[in-house]
């Protein structure tokens, strides 16, 4: 983090990257700064950027993680890092139908030349502890400590000063067995991360604020408030930041729709649509070669409609919008009591987890800035 005197900003603005494994973002469209131009193309227009390690372990894309870190650092962007929340696994796509054959008596369409199809992407939610209340726990990954602990050496090894810890999903809180599970796993990241003069930042989305106060008490660690589900969780953005501000150093920005039940049905829709998919795949692979051609090619067609589908309902409209959207949340209060803390001196991460957009900047200042504030670019 840079020096600084009286006259310069003390808030610091990032965007996210969480596509970096293998490039696939759970989102769409995606909020990676990556996936919306090169870092290069950020230089000079984001301070910081939240480098999501969704690879439990760094056992696959390792090298991809330890080239952004460098591209990042080259660049003057700092970098902090998030533990894993979703798991990326790769399906190999069906093939695109053929192209109808023109009418009789017309001239046939061009050849065109064959597009790659995308693959089928599916994320696993992973956290340090599940909740006992899942219904299908199939669907969820319990993160181990031996999984994280090489995310938390790779930060030491390039300087990271902070690591976020997710900690379930808005609305899906923990419950007292999987509080335990959570509390005694990130006792033992804390104290790894101490060692390296390394923060910890558990995030709210299904955090209970009694189970945070134990896990401050007994590691010191910070709190990341995610306005959004904090939002979603019916809880007042300006009373909880009141209460936990000299725990809060990093804030996450974004829009939603109202209604944390529309969240959990837009979950339940991918899960469904996934199925079919795998149903109407199977079907096709299963069919034999030597079989009806007619058959063959209804089926393909079957699978590249259920494919389709699939990846229409990765289409996210009730989260991660730009704070300067329509959206349930008034920030105006919040910005406005998170002005006089940066008035009296206080240092904040404002981490805009949003499609990059620069109207979220012009937000922000319109709020944020002073005459005792220089502007951030």
């Amino acid at each position: 983090m840079p020096a600084m005197n009286s006259s310069e900003t003390r808030f610091f603005i990032g965007s996210v990257e969480q596509a970096a494994a293998g490039g696939y973002d759970p989102l769409s469209p995606a909020i990676s700064v990556s996936r919306n131009g090169t870092l290069a193309k950020w230089r000079g227009k984001i301070h910081f950027m939240d480098l999501r390690v969704n690879d439990p372990g760094l056992k696959t894309y390792r090298t991809i993680f330890v080239n952004v870190l460098q591209k990042a650092l080259s660049l003057g962007i700092e970098v902090v890092l998030t533990l894993p929340e979703v798991i990326p696994t790769v399906h190999e796509p069906p093939p695109e139908p053929p192209v109808e054959r023109a009418s009789r008596g017309k001239q046939p369409p061009p050849p065109k030349k064959p597009a790659t199809p995308l693959p089928v992407v599916t994320f696993k939610d992973c956290f340090l502890a599940v909740p006992r209340t899942v219904s299908e726990p199939e669907r969820y990954h319990a993160l181990t400590v031996e999984e994280c602990l090489p995310i938390i050496e790779l930060a030491k090894e390039f300087g990271v000063k902070n690591v976020i810890v997710p900690t379930s999903r808005p609305g899906l809180f923990l419950d007292p067995a999987a509080g335990e599970e959570f509390r005694a796993k990130l006792k033992i990241l804390a104290a790894a991360a101490k060692q390296f003069d390394i923060t910890l930042h558990v995030r709210t989305g299904g955090l209970s604020f009694d189970l945070f106060r134990r896990i401050n008490r007994e590691s010191d660690c910070m709190l990341a408030l995610d306005a959004g589900w904090t939002h979603l969780e019916r809880n007042d953005l300006v009373a909880v930041y009141e209460e936990f501000r000299e725990k809060i150093s990093i804030i996450l920005l974004h829009q939603v729709q109202p209604g944390i039940d529309k969240w959990g049905a837009w979950k339940d829709s991918m899960e469904l649509a996934w199925r079919e998919y795998q149903k109407r795949s199977a079907e096709w692979r299963a069919y034999p070669v030597e079989g009806d051609s007619q058959e063959r090619q209804t089926l393909e067609g079957l699978a590249y409609d259920a494919y389709r589908a699939y990846q229409k309902t990765t289409g996210n409209e009730l989260a991660y919008q730009g704070i300067f959207q329509g959206g349930d949340i008034n920030y105006v209060p919040f910005l406005k009591t998170i002005r006089k803390d940066l008035e009296a001196g206080r240092e904040l991460y404002l981490l805009l987890e949003t499609v990059p957009n620069m109207k979220n900047v012009e937000f922000l200042a319109r709020y944020l800035l002073s005459d005792s504030m220089a502007k951030p670019f």
